[in-house]
């Protein structure tokens, strides 16, 4: 076991248990790197759950297992200040925290790029809170909104926003076109098992500067948003992968697919452990997963390559 295996953990236990594990730990909502409070499940005004976790990497480990935190989160989180050495989480301290931010940087020389983006991240979060955990006094959202459209829709923050909306849109047709020529080259489930487990991968090249440079391009090309996640086959292990480390027996992954392939994957339906949350024409959410349906599509065609297989699996209604 290690330190991602406890975060995936944690949000499957209906924060209700404890665990330590190493430096790592949780106790019902709370997630803690050493003995620091760095992760807390809140539940929204409608009902699901949200996590609030440090903005702050506190420590360069410390660093390490927020990153764990929110690789696994399935669900949506927000990062709020929070401080080294605190034992315990209340969703006021947060808020009063959040206020004093807002407060020293509306005192600070606001001609700087950095105050600036403190000062309209701490409104984010304060308007995120409002808005989806709990009711704050309108009074002091009031206080602090003149200011925050002021910076948020100058001409600066308007061109910005503008030309990074351009670019991504670029990236995307770039990587889309990449992503069509190493498959003219190269299988789909071996291009993900390339890009993010390259030790066990069967695309192999000769120089191994050459294999990690060509792994991290690969990697950004599949994943250009860095926002999915994928999966492929061990065949060593008869087992399906993760980019998120997680490994899924074969039985399960072939049921979840038979029934992808008819349509009858809706939202809540169970995938061992895993809890389908979301189903779209591009991907389909299990747990902390959003997986690509190209990717679904390649590990049913694998799985089910075997003609009799195909016509079994059609039989399943």
């Amino acid at each position: 076991m290690k330190n991602i295996d406890i975060a995936h953990e944690f949000f499957y236990s209906n924060f209700n248990g404890s665990r330590n594990f190493n430096n790592i730990s949780y106790s019902e909502n709370l997630f803690y790197s050493y003995y620091t409070v760095i992760g807390a499940v809140v539940q929204s005004k409608f009902g699901n759950n949200i996590l609030l976790v440090s903005e702050d990497s506190m420590t360069s480990t410390t660093g390490r297992h927020i990153g764990y935190l929110i690789n696994a989160c399935p669900f949506s989180f927000l990062r709020v200040p929070m401080e080294y050495g605190n034992h315990y989480f209340s969703l006021e301290a947060c808020i009063e925290r959040i206020v004093k931010n807002l407060e020293d940087y509306s005192n600070s020389k606001l001609s700087l790029k950095a105050n600036r983006e403190g000062y309209i991240q701490s409104f984010n979060q304060l308007q995120y809170i409002n808005d989806n955990i709990q009711d704050i006094d309108s009074s002091l959202l009031e206080q602090y909104k003149p200011l925050f459209d002021l910076l948020n829709n100058s001409d600066e923050v308007k061109q910005l926003k503008a030309k990074l909306k351009e670019k991504a849109k670029q990236d995307r047709i770039k990587a889309q076109q990449e992503l069509n020529e190493l498959l003219s080259n190269y299988n789909y489930l071996d291009l993900a098992q390339f890009a993010f487990d390259i030790h066990h991968a069967k695309i192999v090249f000769d120089d191994y500067k050459t294999d990690r440079e060509l792994s991290a391009r690969v990697r950004k090309i599949l994943n250009p948003n860095n926002d999915l996640s994928f999966a492929w086959i061990d065949e060593d292990e008869n087992i399906v992968k993760t980019s998120k480390n997680i490994k899924m027996p074969m039985d399960i992954v072939r049921t979840g697919l038979k029934l992808w392939k008819h349509n009858k994957i809706k939202h809540g339906y169970r995938v061992g452990c895993y809890t389908v949350l979301e189903v779209r024409k591009d991907y389909v959410q299990i747990g902390c997963h959003k997986i690509p349906i190209d990717n679904i599509k390649a590990l049913y065609e694998k799985i089910f390559s075997n003609k009799a297989e195909k016509v079994e699996a059609l039989q399943v209604a």
